[in-house]
């Protein structure tokens, strides 16, 4: 076991030489990229009315910016990735940093079920009832959410952003409490938002779907939740993605039916699919 560890290291070192200066990014969090680049970082732990703890990001400034009169952002990012998946260019091109820069006062929900958020008032819930939610129910953490941002930062509204299946969730919530949003949100962007699974061309979700009983079955066996955030799958990605960007290519048309050949830049590639 010990020689296979030390083959596995001696190759990833012999066959990757540029791989930590290409995603020099790769394995810090959003606080360790907020401190690398100079930014302000909190933690603010929230709870819903269904007593589920999650997990609010916030990047105020950068550090010696003391500015109070910055409009906060509410970013929703795909379920299920990181946070730090839009810090990952580096300060100059990471969006999540652009727009700090630009002014705003950035804030981010892990909702339940993320690294991040996997608390609960009740300490003994059993795996099977915490886990037993929907998008319903993940509308009452952009409830709560939404809530403690105004009442943190004194503004009646915020700007919300949905990427992906972030906007999917901001998008269910908003439809199920108009009356508690609409008042709140003074712009609404999304990018690339799913607004439903209904003709997803993922082949992953397809084959879910077409076998009855499979999510059952995993949960029988203890399975819950399915993350890309563990460093065996980054390693695999940041492995495949430098030296065979083909490999990626194919993985992003896998994962969302379609993909531009030309665009071949595998850091992005390793970001889309790994991260």
């Amino acid at each position: 076991m010990n020689k296979c560890l030390i083959f596995g290291a001696i190759f990833f070192l012999c066959i990757c030489p540029s791989l930590g200066q290409n995603h020099r990014d790769w394995y810090l969090n959003l606080e360790e990229l907020c401190d690398r680049y100079g930014y302000q970082y909190e933690e603010h732990l929230i709870t819903s009315e269904d007593g589920y703890v999650t997990m609010l990001q916030r990047v105020r400034a950068r550090l010696g910016d003391d500015d109070p009169n910055r409009e906060p952002f509410y970013a929703n990012i795909p379920l299920g990735t990181g946070e730090a998946m839009l810090f990952l260019l580096g300060s100059e091109e990471s969006p999540g940093f652009r727009i700090v820069d630009a002014g705003y006062d950035l804030w981010f929900l892990n909702p339940r079920g993320t690294d991040n958020s996997r608390g609960h008032v009740n300490p003994d819930i059993p795996p099977e009832e915490y886990w037993h939610f929907d998008l319903i129910d993940i509308s009452q953490d952009h409830v709560a959410a939404l809530t403690y941002i105004i009442d943190e930062t004194g503004y009646p509204q915020v700007h919300a952003h949905g990427y992906s299946s972030g906007g999917l969730s901001l998008g269910h919530a908003i439809a199920l409490h108009p009356d508690f949003f609409n008042p709140r949100i003074r712009s609404l962007h999304y990018v690339a938002a799913t607004m439903t699974f209904a003709h997803t061309q993922f082949i992953g979700f397809q084959l879910i779907a077409s076998i009855p009983g499979v999510l059952a079955t995993l949960e029988d066996f203890g399975v819950f939740a399915m993350t890309t955030q563990n460093i065996p799958v980054q390693m695999i990605g940041g492995i495949s993605c430098g030296m065979m960007p083909e490999f990626c290519l194919l993985m992003q048309q896998f994962i969302g039916g379609q993909a531009d050949p030309s665009y071949d830049d595998p850091d992005a590639y390793t970001n889309f699919i790994f991260r």
